[in-house]
């Protein structure tokens, strides 16, 4: 029994954004109308099942970016059908990864990164068509039609000129949008900008709210510890930027922390002086100790007390002897006598 094959004729009535998409809301779908004709060129008539599938250009089928169903389309006398692809029974997001047509169709971006039925993902260069596969009543219909964007999705691309990198990308969101990096401010002739770096590191996040008006000439922005920033006049005073010394001060580190130190005078550190000598000290008309050395100090030693010559003097204690106040020596012992007043011949 001779096999039978079947043909299809189609039309694709579409207009696909061969760029990347900025901020139209466009249809979510696009006509597809066709002729399904038996081996022997006779339309087919009733009811048949159809599948589309959106693949990466190439004809390779390596990444499903799109499947949907469509159980029963009516067909006419003449075989003709027409299906609004986008409109049917879409299958899970772990079969074709769940993409939005505008995400499908968008090039010079990763479309699909590497899952179920997409072995390697896909990222889609410029000028990227896309592949439309259709399933009839369960058997493949080859080759693959090609979707091509039109002349004004390619020159959608760029926006007067401009790339996709060169704009801050916007998300309808209530939170706050995230920017990775910097922010660049391009001037008019667009050739140079300014840009607002984030620190490499950040211990934590913050949040700077900025002033309500835009100051006065010569105001410098203030913070209250917060991250409320207002405008202030500033009111004197400065800081250290850079420190120098001569000798003998030393600045190891110049900056707004240096580190000073004081040379070594030359003179050693010692006590000078002693029992015997006494230091002798050189200073300069700066008030710096330029030299420290001792000197002997001279003479001799004490050789007669009252006639007591001994090496070793001592005082005894107070006597009452005489008549009159007088001292008294003997074997190096010096005794002060002072006589009571009520004894006999005291004067």
């Amino acid at each position: 029994m001779k096999a039978k094959t079947y043909s299809l004729m189609a039309l694709l009535a579409l207009v696909l954004t061969g760029g990347n998409v900025w901020s139209l809301n466009l249809s979510q779908n696009f006509n597809f109308d066709g002729v399904l004709v038996d081996n022997l060129g006779a339309p087919m008539t009733g009811t048949v099942s159809l599948t589309f599938q959106i693949y990466e250009p190439g004809g390779l089928d390596n990444c499903l970016l799109f499947e949907e169903n469509h159980p029963s389309v009516a067909l006419d006398a003449g075989g003709h059908f027409s299906v609004r692809i986008g409109s049917g029974t879409r299958v899970g997001a772990g079969v074709d990864g769940g993409l939005e047509f505008k995400k499908i169709f968008q090039n010079e971006v990763a479309v699909r990164g590497s899952g179920t039925n997409c072995t390697l993902g896909y990222t889609a260069a410029s000028g990227d068509g896309r592949e439309l596969k259709v399933t009839f009543n369960g058997t493949p219909l080859s080759p693959n039609y090609a979707l091509s964007p039109v002349p004004s999705a390619i020159v959608a691309e760029t926006l007067q000129g401009l790339t996709p990198l060169d704009f801050v990308s916007r998300t309808e969101t209530s939170n706050p949008q995230t920017v990775r990096s910097s922010i660049k401010f391009m001037d008019s002739s667009n050739a140079n900008g300014v840009a607002i770096n984030a620190p490499s590191s950040l211990g934590s996040s913050y949040t700077l709210t900025l002033p309500i008006n835009g100051g006065s000439s010569g105001d410098v922005l203030s913070t209250n510890g917060a991250g409320a920033l207002s405008w202030v006049s500033p009111s004197g005073g400065g800081s250290v930027t850079n420190v120098t010394g001569t000798a003998p001060i030393t600045v190891a580190t110049g900056t707004t922390t240096p580190v000073i130190s004081l040379d070594d005078s030359g003179v050693s550190a010692n006590t000078y002086g002693s029992a015997t000598e006494v230091p002798v000290i050189a200073i300069d008309a700066k008030g710096r100790i330029t030299s420290a050395t001792t000197a002997a100090i001279s003479g001799s030693g004490l050789s007669s007390l009252n006639g007591q010559t001994g090496g070793t003097q001592s005082f005894g204690a107070p006597g009452t002897s005489g008549t009159t106040p007088a001292w008294s020596s003997s074997s190096n012992v010096h005794t002060l006598n002072i006589p009571m007043a009520s004894a006999a011949g005291v004067t």
